[in-house]
């Protein structure tokens, strides 16, 4: 047959793919695999070489004959379907060399690190050895094979790449995927051992032996994974105790991040909680405090703790925090139990501690007997003033019955009452002052109401506003430009009551704490 076909292209006969056709002849050759036959078509028959650039590609994915690849690589073959994958999966060093010099690009995408990832075999590994100094950034995408290997727990390649001497620690990508890589290498391979679900064997084949740092980022990315391989990372310092004792840093960054981990609650698993929360006991044990670097962190672990459905073990760290706190700690978590909102929450579940930070509040109710008088002292505690002893109640202006057998009847202020604290009176002379002194975001933060909420009461007792961009102009400016506050001329009252119905609590527990 093949010497027909020489007589065949001798001739001067055509050679191209026939009509409707999608293979040409050569590209039967190569896919036989025939090295006979593609040599001859090759070399006397090719007229149009446009149709060969999708035949090397080809043959690189399906594998079928090193010897063909090797001699089209040799000849002039056009490359510009083949990858450095491609090449890799064939495991033979010397097509390998080949390739990179005909141009294919070995590194990644798609280069000798997926194909390593994707086979983990000896001859790969010996090229990485032989070519990590020749070739630059070879040693990058070794780092991230090892990246890729132990996050698929893949036991053999991890060997390999750690015999080939991949540092575990060695600077690699924190996530998956990135816009930026330059930016985002701010992790190491290790970390990746909290997505790795043979996380134990791998512990042991790695063997490691991590820095400080590396130590407590390890520590908190197992602490807060799937497994329960924490206390093998917990034993890799000689002495973990003292290791957190001597970085105060460290170890406050750690628990900042165990608490956003206890909070968002990936996987909802009971035993990662318990495992989490006793981890945050276990370093305030050691004196180590809840503190933020700055108001912004207080403030977003504020909109964070909104946004978590896992918030009763959050609460139980911090009520463990307000206990150890020290100033600057017992600052920060004043600061957010600030708003009503979140003063709420904290009274829903943990109302101790308010009563540990030194804030007004319900805050011992819990210990109080459940009777009907210990009810209506509570709320009373709440609005801001304490009821009289029973013996007492005859000297007070009270709707009193059966007081010689010590129960007092005192009103009734609704639960919701107690809920929020900071209702206040405040006039068209107060607003006016503080609106032309601040922002109005922060007006109105202070007297925790929105700035909608500031608006509208600013246009029911008409208190002039800043216009827009008026903080923004120099202060000789601000000073000219400021108008006088008109005077009163509606028929209402001239002021407002914010959180009216604490107002009222506030009024009734004056009453009876003045005997009115």
């Amino acid at each position: 047959m093949l010497f027909e076909i020489i007589k065949w292209i001798d001739g001067g006969r055509p050679t191209l793919r026939p009509l409707k056709k999608h293979t040409t002849a050569f590209g039967d050759a190569v896919a036989a695999p025939n090295l006979s036959l593609t040599q001859v078509l090759w070399e006397r028959a090719w007229q149009d070489r446009e149709e060969a650039v999708s035949v090397l590609g080809s043959s690189a994915y399906i594998r079928n004959s090193i010897v063909v690849m090797r001699y089209l690589l040799e000849h002039g073959c056009p490359v510009d379907h083949v990858t450095g994958l491609d090449l890799c999966l064939f495991h033979d060093l010397e097509l390998i060399r080949i390739g990179m010099a005909r141009g294919v690009n070995i590194l990644e995408p798609d280069g000798w690190a997926a194909a390593f990832v994707h086979v983990g075999s000896h001859p790969l590994i010996r090229f990485y050895i032989e070519e990590k100094e020749r070739i630059p950034g070879l040693k990058r995408d070794a780092v991230q094979a090892l990246c890729r290997c132990i996050e698929e727990s893949r036991l053999r390649a991890v060997g390999l790449l750690k015999w080939a001497g991949v540092d575990p620690f060695a600077k690699a990508p924190k996530y998956d995927y990135w816009e930026d890589p330059e930016e985002e290498w701010d992790g190491f391979p290790a970390l990746r051992l909290r997505q790795a679900k043979k996380a134990g064997e791998l512990l042991k084949l790695l063997k490691l032996k991590p820095g400080v740092g590396e130590w407590f980022q390890l520590l908190e990315c197992m602490a807060s994974g799937p497994g329960d391989d924490f206390a093998i990372v917990y034993n890799l310092a000689k002495d973990p105790d003292s290791v957190i004792v001597k970085n105060p840093a460290l170890s406050e960054a750690l628990l900042r991040g165990l608490l956003s981990s206890i909070g968002w609650g990936w996987g909802r698993n009971p035993d990662r909680s318990e495992r989490l929360v006793g981890l945050c006991f276990r370093l305030m044990e050691l004196g180590i405090c809840l503190r933020w670097k700055d108001m912004d962190g207080i403030h977003q672990f504020r909109r964070d703790v909104f946004r978590w459905d896992s918030k009763a073990d959050v609460f139980k760290v911090l009520s463990k925090a307000a206990t150890v706190s020290d100033d600057q700690s017992r600052a920060g978590l004043a600061e957010l139990v600030r708003t009503p909102k979140m003063r709420e929450l904290v009274i829903s579940h943990d109302a101790r501690i308010l009563s540990r930070l030194g804030i007004p509040g319900p805050a011992d109710y819990l210990d109080i007997p459940t009777s009907q008088e210990a009810r209506n002292r509570r709320r009373l505690r709440a609005g801001g003033g304490m009821l009289p002893e029973p013996e007492a109640a005859a000297s007070v202006h009270l709707p009193v019955s059966e007081v010689g057998s010590g129960r007092v009847k005192v009103p009734v202020i609704p639960p919701h009452a107690i809920k929020r604290r900071g209702g206040r009176v405040i006039s068209r002379q107060e607003i006016y002052g503080k609106l032309w002194s601040a922002p109005a975001c922060h007006v109105a933060n202070d007297y925790g109401i929105s700035g909608s909420m500031l608006a509208r009461i600013c246009t029911k007792l008409d208190v002039p506003r800043p216009p827009r961009g008026y903080w923004a102009r120099p202060d000789k400016w601000r000073k000219v430009h400021q108008p006088k506050l008109p005077e009163w001329k509606g028929g209402a009252a001239d002021y407002w009551v914010v959180n009216p119905t604490n107002v009222k609590a506030q009024r009734l527990a004056k009453r009876v704490a003045g005997g009115e």
